[in-house]
C-alpha cells in the first residue's frame, strides 16, 4: 500500500463462462497490451460495523485484512454507482502480534476515526471472505499500468456454518491514469472472456448473503405525502425525513472532519422541534412533549459545538471586524479553541449514551404509522399545512411592522424564531402551494439570515466581554486595549446590522407576491373551518 490514503479507480466484472477464462488464464492476452503475471495471494477478509451501523452511515466499510504474515486495517469509501467506480481507501498496518477478536487500535490513520466513530460500542463481525487472487499486469509503452484480478472468493455470514462461492474480476488502475484506462482494458476482457458487469460490490454481496440491511436502520417509515395524504401521516413524513438526515450526518458528526456535517444534524434536529412545536397538534400529545424535550437536549448538545465553530468562521472571515493587534485575536482565537473542544466532547457523550438510543427509539415509536386517525388527524395536508404557515407567516409580518433600528436585540432574536418557524411552515407545504410560495421562501429566508447575523454579533459581543474579565491583572495593557477594540468593532457591527434590518424587512414585506400568497393561505385557512377540498400547486 504506497499511503494511507489512497483513491482506488476499478471497474468489476463476472465471469459466466469459466471454460474461456481457464484459457485466457493459461494465455493471458489483451490486444494492444503487453499482459504478465503478477502473482497470487490469499485474502482472509472480516467486514465490521457497529449495532448501528455508524461505519456505513458514514459511507464506509470497514474490513480487517490478512495476507501472510501482514493484517491491515481498511476503511473503503462506498463511491457513486457507476461501471467504473472511484473510492478512497484509508489503510493501517495491524501489528504481528494482532489475534482476530483482539481490541482495535485507537491510534493511527484508520483506528483514531474508527474510535470517534463507534466510541463505546463494539465493532461487531458481519461476514468473513477468503479471496484467492490472481494478479496480472496489464500496460501499454509510456502508458499506465491496469492490474487485472481473477478473484475466488468464499463468504460466510457470521454466526453461519454455511457459505457461498463466487467469482469476479477487479480491473483497477495503478498509479496515474484515468477511468477511461481501466474501461479500455475491461472491455477488452468482456471480448475476450464474455465477462458482464458486476455492479455489486464484495461488501454489497456479504451484506445480500447475511441478510442485512443498514438502510432499515435509517428509515423512520414513508417520507413523501400529497394534498390529500391526512395531516397525521403528512406531519409524520416530514418529521420521518429529518429524523433521517440526523442519522445520516451522525457518524460525520462523531468524526468531527466536517463541519457541515455537525450543521447539518442540528438543523435536521432543530427542524424536527419546529415541526413538533406547529404541527404537534395532530400528534400524541404525551409523546410528542417527551421527544420534544430530548430533541432540545440533542440539539443544545450540537449548539454548543456548532455556535463556537460559527465564532471561529466568522473570525476568520471578517477580519474588518477584528483588525486590532494579533495578540489579542490569537488569545480569543484559543479560548474558543479550548471551549469548543470541552463542548465538542460534551456532544459526543451526549452521541454515546443511553439517552441518545432512546430517543432514536422513541422517534420510531412516535412516527410509525397508524390506520386509526381522529379529528383533525384526518385533514387533507393540502388545507392543515397552508392553514398552519397562514398563521406563522401572518405574525412574522404583523410583528416585523411593528420593530425598527432602535428595537431590543431580544425581540430582533424572537422575530427572527418566528421566522424561521414560518419558513420551515413554507417549505414544507411549498409542494402544495406553487409559484408564490416557491419566490417568497429566498425573501424569508433573508429576513432569517440578517437577523441570524445579527443574532451572531450578541453572541460575540457577550463571549469577548466574558472572556475579558478572565484574562490575569498582570497581563500586558496593550492587549487590553486591543481586546476592547475587538468588543468595539463587534458592537459596530451589531449597530449597522440593528440599522440595515428596516430596509431588509421592507423588501421582504413589500414583495409583490407575498400579498398573493397570504390570499392561496388563507384560502386554505379558512378551508379548515368550512370543509373545502385542500389546495393544489
Amino acid at each position: 500500500m504506497p499511503g494511507p490514503v489512497t483513491l482506488e479507480i476499478e471497474r468489476k466484472l463476472q465471469l459466466p463462462d469459466p471454460a474461456r477464462t481457464r484459457e485466457w488464464l493459461n494465455s493471458p492476452e489483451l490486444p494492444g497490451y503487453t499482459v504478465t503475471a503478477a502473482g497470487e495471494v490469499l485474502q482472509h477478509d472480516v467486514y465490521l460495523d457497529t449495532e448501528d451501523w455508524r461505519t456505513y452511515r458514514w459511507g464506509y466499510a470497514c474490513r480487517i485484512r490478512r495476507s501472510g504474515r501482514r493484517s491491515e486495517l481498511i476503511l473503503k469509501s462506498f463511491g457513486e454507482e457507476s461501471r467504473v467506480r472511484e473510492r478512497t481507501e484509508i489503510a493501517q498496518s495491524l501489528p504481528r502480534s494482532y489475534r482476530p477478536g483482539s481490541p482495535l487500535p485507537a491510534d493511527g490513520a484508520v483506528g483514531e476515526k474508527l474510535s470517534s466513530i463507534a466510541g463505546s460500542s463494539r465493532l461487531r463481525p458481519l461476514f468473513y471472505l477468503d479471496t484467492r487472487r490472481r494478479k496480472f499486469l496489464a500496460q501499454t509503452p509510456g502508458g499506465p499500468r491496469v492490474e487485472i484480478a481473477f478473484d475466488d472468493c468464499r463468504l460466510r455470514p457470521a454466526g453461519s456454518r454455511r457459505s457461498q462461492a463466487f467469482n469476479e474480476i477487479e480491473v483497477e488502475l495503478l498509479g496515474p491514469g484515468s477511468s477511461e484506462s481501466v474501461d479500455r482494458v475491461a472491455d477488452l476482457l468482456v471480448q475476450a472472456l464474455g465477462a458482464e458487469d458486476e455492479g455489486r460490490t464484495k461488501f454489497g454481496r456479504g451484506l445480500a448473503a447475511a441478510g442485512l440491511d443498514p438502510e432499515a436502520y435509517q428509515q423512520f417509515g414513508p417520507a413523501t405525502f400529497d394534498a390529500d395524504t391526512p395531516a397525521r401521516e403528512a406531519v409524520a413524513a416530514l418529521l420521518r425525513k429529518q429524523a433521517q438526515r440526523m442519522l445520516r450526518e451522525e457518524a460525520a458528526t462523531r468524526l468531527g472532519e466536517d463541519l457541515e456535517a455537525l450543521h447539518d444534524m442540528r438543523v435536521a434536529v432543530r427542524r424536527a422541534r419546529t415541526f413538533l412545536r406547529i404541527y404537534g397538534g395532530v400528534l400524541p400529545a404525551a409523546r410528542v412533549a417527551a421527544v420534544s424535550g430530548e430533541l432540545r437536549w440533542l440539539g443544545d448538545a450540537l449548539g454548543g459545538v456548532r455556535d463556537i465553530d460559527v465564532q471561529l468562521e466568522g473570525f476568520a472571515a471578517d477580519p474588518e471586524v477584528f483588525s486590532p493587534g494579533a495578540e489579542a485575536r490569537a488569545l480569543v482565537r484559543a479560548h474558543l479553541e479550548e471551549v469548543r473542544h470541552k463542548k465538542r466532547n460534551l456532544l459526543l457523550a451526549a452521541l454515546d449514551s443511553a439517552r441518545y438510543r432512546r430517543l432514536v427509539r422513541s422517534l420510531r415509536t412516535l412516527l410509525r404509522p397508524v390506520s386509526r386517525m381522529t379529528g383533525a388527524q384526518r385533514e387533507p395536508a393540502g388545507t392543515y399545512l397552508p392553514a398552519v404557515a397562514y398563521e406563522l407567516l401572518g405574525k412574522v409580518v404583523k410583528r416585523g411592522k411593528r420593530l425598527d433600528a432602535t428595537s431590543p436585540t431580544s425581540e430582533l432574536h424572537r422575530l427572527r424564531i418566528k421566522a424561521k418557524r414560518a419558513r420551515y411552515a413554507l417549505e414544507s407545504a411549498s409542494p402544495l402551494l406553487g409559484k408564490p410560495a416557491r419566490k417568497v421562501i429566498p425573501e424569508v429566508v433573508r429576513v432569517q439570515d440578517h437577523l441570524g447575523a445579527l443574532q451572531d454579533a450578541v453572541v460575540r459581543g457577550d463571549l469577548l466581554r466574558r472572556f475579558a474579565v478572565t484574562l490575569p491583572t498582570t497581563i500586558e495593557r496593550q492587549i487590553i486595549l486591543d481586546l476592547g477594540g475587538l468588543i468595539a468593532a463587534n458592537d459596530l457591527q451589531l449597530l449597522s446590522l440593528k440599522e440595515r434590518f428596516p430596509s431588509v424587512f421592507r423588501r421582504f414585506a413589500g414583495y409583490p407576491d407575498l400579498k398573493q400568497l397570504m390570499k392561496n393561505l388563507g384560502s386554505a385557512f379558512e378551508a379548515r373551518t368550512a370543509g373545502a377540498r385542500p389546495l393544489s400547486p
